[in-house]
């Protein structure tokens, strides 16, 4: 399988494929350290090479009410920690409404409670698997 993997950058746009390339996209464990623009990028570019009626999935950190959406985990007490980074959370009613505004169903959807490593707060998760149009 791994020599039919190809390592995309995410922040360039579009992507370097055609529309429909794949039958079946997935972006794993990388919204959250992508600002709010690029994860909509993101998701459009998703569905763009997606073959219509494939599906794709991602997960991403829903922004809770009162939160600004922008979490600092060890780099704000440790600022040479080399696994300091700064994570970004999304509306889930954007997102529902950037998948309404492309005709994109979701198929199934999972929130799940996690613990983060370097910070050790817990945060939240949801994965969406989404069919094309």
């Amino acid at each position: 399988i791994a020599q039919n993997l190809i390592e995309v950058d995410f922040t360039t746009s579009p992507l370097p494929f055609q529309n429909g390339a794949f039958d079946a996209a997935f972006s794993a464990n990388t919204f959250y350290l992508l600002p709010v623009t690029a994860q909509e990028h993101v998701i459009t570019e998703l569905n763009r090479v997606t073959k219509p009626g494939g599906l794709f999935a991602f997960n991403y950190e829903p922004r809770r009410p009162g939160d600004l959406g922008i979490r600092f985990n060890d780099a704000t007490l440790n600022p040479r920690n080399p696994h300091s980074v700064i994570t970004y959370a999304l509306e889930p009613e954007r997102v529902r409404s950037i998948l309404a505004q492309h005709q994109i169903t979701i198929v199934a959807a999972d929130t799940r409670i996690v613990a983060r490593k370097l910070a050790g707060l817990p945060i939240q998760f949801e994965t969406l698997i989404c069919r094309a149009p």
